[in-house]
């Protein structure tokens, strides 16, 4: 299955316009319904997506270990009292449900993970009281390549900006690699522009999706959304544990580092704080895996909470300094623990296409129909190939969501009395009526329902029809 495409949403009404088109690339589809590769190369293209996932995904755990950013060394967390609550961050970024989930599915998230992870890596020389000229350089190359792999490192970009000016500012020799780096965001933004997100159409669809995800900062209850927003965020997005704990850890956090590393403390809150300035502007959500990219920053944040609580411990009974950081960390990475063990024995499988494909494939016959709903082509064509479906006899379904009656009209369309297939998947969430329910009660009207097999998030039906 490909990678989602990308679509924009409309512009909102007083949005700067550069950024309100910059930001809508942020807002993803589904994958295009038009587009007709073939079978083997969709079910190759699928595969090294998934792999590539998966790789990016483990790789992300390696950058936080290896660049120690949740170590007695990291610029980050250097104030920690011999790592003793790096275990937390490292523990809830292995093991966080969302980021498990979305390292093993065809879609960008894991890879706006991996991004932000190595902008913050990138951005350690800029933090150091005494920055290594060496590696000073290093930032714009790496954001300037992140760019292109992932639009929400924009964000991520954008307070670490602040902190690499802000340095250049007050120390000379850093003017030259803030201005490259500079340099290198600004054409890297400029070619994204102008190759691709100039070109993006207006797409109310998307921004009617999104709609419960935009800040409504001139509706009743505006100062209460960005709570729940942020509550939502830290339980639903990141998969924290009790979630009031996650919030205390995470304040906590944040006052320690303005404290006493204020530069961490600005690269770590600024890209939530930007999105959701941007979603106020509907130019990009604030909710769901859009957020993703933002989770290593909480976890870190949370880190430096548990180090702030050390560090007020009572000195006369330093000592036992170890009991309450423990005792936090078990809190917070109980639930998690316990989703990623409870994978292993039932692994998670949404949308699961395949043994809905493999029921129709063992009692098709050879004059079967075979009708996919156009929200299953994709998986359907990664699917094809391993499980031997013929090209023949197949009608791949188009989008009618403003006219769900054109569904009928197209398996019409294909005449002569039969017997028929469908094949349901990835149903349309926000279309005004129901589809598959359309098209299933204008079968039952038309014909007689054989049989049916259903599974988590598919299922395929088999009708006989009379003729028309």
């Amino acid at each position: 299955m490909n990678r989602a495409s990308v679509a924009p949403s409309t512009n909102a009404e007083g949005c700067p316009a550069v950024v309100q088109s910059w930001t809508s690339w942020f807002v993803h589809s589904a994958p295009n319904g038009d587009s007709k590769p073939s079978k083997n190369a969709a079910s190759r293209a699928g595969s090294v997506v998934v792999v590539v996932d998966v790789v990016v995904g483990v790789g992300s755990v390696v950058v936080v270990t290896s660049n120690g950013m949740v170590s007695n060394e990291s610029m980050y967390m250097s104030f920690f009292t011999a790592g003793a609550t790096a275990p937390l961050a490292l523990g809830l970024f292995a093991i966080a449900t969302p980021l498990v989930d979305y390292a093993t599915e065809a879609k960008q998230y894991s890879t706006d993970v991996a991004c932000a992870l190595l902008l913050l890596s990138a951005s350690r020389p800029w933090l150091r009281p005494e920055t290594d000229m060496s590696t000073a350089w290093r930032i714009g190359i790496v954001g300037a390549a992140c760019l292109w792999l992932s639009y929400p490192a924009l964000f991520v970009l954008a307070g670490i900006g602040v902190v690499v000016a802000g340095r250049a500012v007050t120390t000379p020799e850093l003017r030259a690699p803030a201005a490259f780096a500079g340099l290198c965001w600004g054409i890297s933004s400029a070619l994204i522009y102008i190759i691709s997100v100039r070109t993006l159409a207006a797409n109310a669809t998307l921004l009617e999706y999104w709609r419960s995800s935009f800040w409504p900062v001139a509706e009743p209850g505006a100062l209460r959304w960005p709570l729940d927003a942020l509550m939502a965020f830290v339980s639903d997005v990141a998969g924290v544990q009790p979630i009031f704990l996650g919030l205390v850890l995470a304040a906590l956090g944040f006052a320690w580092l303005a404290w006493t590393r204020s530069g961490t403390a600005i690269v770590l809150t600024t890209p939530l704080l930007l999105t959701l300035f941007a979603s106020a502007m509907d130019a990009y959500p604030f909710s769901g895996r859009l957020l993703l990219f933002a989770t290593p920053c909480l976890f870190l944040t949370m880190a430096a909470g548990l180090t702030a609580g050390i560090h007020v411990w009572p000195k006369r009974i330093a000592r036992l300094s170890w009991l309450p950081t423990v005792a936090v960390s078990l809190a917070v990475l109980y639930e998690p623990s316990k989703a990623a063990m409870s994978r292993l024995v039932e692994p998670r499988t949404p949308e699961h296409i395949r043994p809905a494909i493999g029921y129709m494939m063992s009692h098709r016959r050879s004059d079967d129909h075979l009708y996919v709903y156009y929200g299953a082509k994709p998986a359907f064509r990664f699917y094809a190939r391993s499980l031997a479906v013929p090209s023949g006899g197949l009608t791949l379904g188009r989008a009618h969501r403003d006219e769900p009656q054109a569904y009928l009209a197209e398996i019409d369309a294909e005449g002569t009395t039969r017997r028929l297939w469908l094949l349901f998947s990835h149903e349309c969430p926000f279309c005004p009526v129901p589809e598959t329910n359309v098209i299933l009660k204008g079968l039952d009207k038309r014909g007689r329902r054989l049989d049916q097999f259903e599974t988590t998030g598919a299922a395929t039906y088999l009708y006989e029809l009379s003729a028309r």
